[in-house]
């Protein structure tokens, strides 16, 4: 019983390589390029309230969801809506040699500015996908297995629905 498991398994992993490689580069290239040459705007603020970065980051996570569904047999003409649990945070190196927050500044091209450590982006919330081939339930099973996998999020957190 083992095997066979291991056989679907691995015959699923097939089928699905290339579109799981591409969104796993994806992610990475969005995650690398959030922390190399970011110049922060703001000194000592440590959240991104700016509302267009999360708009950007939606859409692209929204854009990539939909390449990879539409790769599903049996699925077209996909629509898919996001959320995202609160907002993106900026990591500055502090300076360590006084008791208060101080954060390292250096002097670059445009000006002083914090040095950026890193950038940690909001999570995904919940996944909605509309599409024609939604309606069959093994449809469903495999597009709500894949984003699960894709996003470690719990299966109940993605909602899968038939279009006309």
């Amino acid at each position: 019983m083992n095997n066979s498991i291991f056989k679907n398994a691995g015959a699923i992993f097939q089928k699905y390589r290339l579109p799981l490689l591409l969104l796993s580069i994806g992610i990475a290239i969005l995650l690398v390029s959030g922390s190399i040459g970011n110049k922060p705007e703001q000194e000592k603020d440590t959240t991104v309230p700016s509302g267009e970065s999360i708009r950007i980051y939606t859409e692209y996570l929204e854009k990539k969801i939909r390449s990879l569904v539409s790769e599903v047999d049996g699925v077209s003409n996909v629509s898919v809506l996001l959320t995202l649990d609160g907002s993106s945070e900026l990591i500055y190196a502090e300076n360590s040699s006084s008791d208060s927050i101080d954060y390292l500044i250096i002097n670059g091209s445009n000006g002083e500015s914090p040095v950026l450590i890193r950038e940690i982006y909001a999570s995904v919330r919940g996944i909605a996908v509309v599409c024609r081939g939604g309606d069959s339930a093994d449809i469903q099973r495999t597009i709500t297995e894949l984003l699960a996998s894709a996003f470690d999020l719990p299966r109940s957190k993605i909602s899968v629905a038939g279009a006309e």
